[in-house]
């Protein structure tokens, strides 16, 4: 438990290091064996609410990383994963620390992978889990990637069910 609290000890501090805005309705705590959660004070947040501001330079990318200069940067693609992947790996030991030390460990289950099977009427948590994913998605830049997954037929999104 005290490795988590550094860990969104650290996480905070970079947070207001680097001047990004979070609103009075939400706030960053411990969540289960997940890690850290963003989570709301109250029941509802109406829609259209900015809930966090973060300014470009506070992106960790490929163009803004250490190695910019020497990292090339791939729109898409495998090539686009490798340059990320070296330039978090780069960043371990940098002002991008308290940020990258807040990743959880183990792989985590994004509501943008979540759908909704046809018993979705059921009382299975998974389920439930799902429908609640679905609902919190609507109207998101993540339901229109999901919807245009899974009216193409496209397999780009992969649900991990761990």
């Amino acid at each position: 438990m005290l490795l988590r609290q550094n860990k969104l000890n650290a996480l905070e501090d970079w947070c207001a290091e680097n001047s990004i805005f979070l609103d009075d309705k939400i706030y960053l705590g411990n969540h289960g064996q997940s890690g850290i959660g963003v989570f709301s004070k109250s029941d509802h947040i109406q829609p259209q609410n900015t809930l966090s501001r973060i300014s470009k330079t506070s992106v960790l990318s490929v163009r803004s990383c250490s190695l910019a200069g020497v990292i090339s940067n791939a729109p898409y693609g495998l090539a686009a994963q490798l340059s990320l992947s070296l330039a978090l790996y780069v960043e371990m030991y940098s002002r991008w620390y308290g940020y990258l030390e807040s990743f959880p460990v183990g792989i985590v289950d994004l509501p943008i992978f979540w759908s909704l099977p046809p018993e979705a009427n059921t009382a299975v948590t998974a389920t439930q889990n799902a429908l609640t994913g679905s609902i919190c998605l609507t109207g998101t830049e993540a339901a229109k990637i999901r919807d245009k997954e899974l009216e193409t037929g496209g397999t780009a999104l992969v649900r991990y069910s761990g």
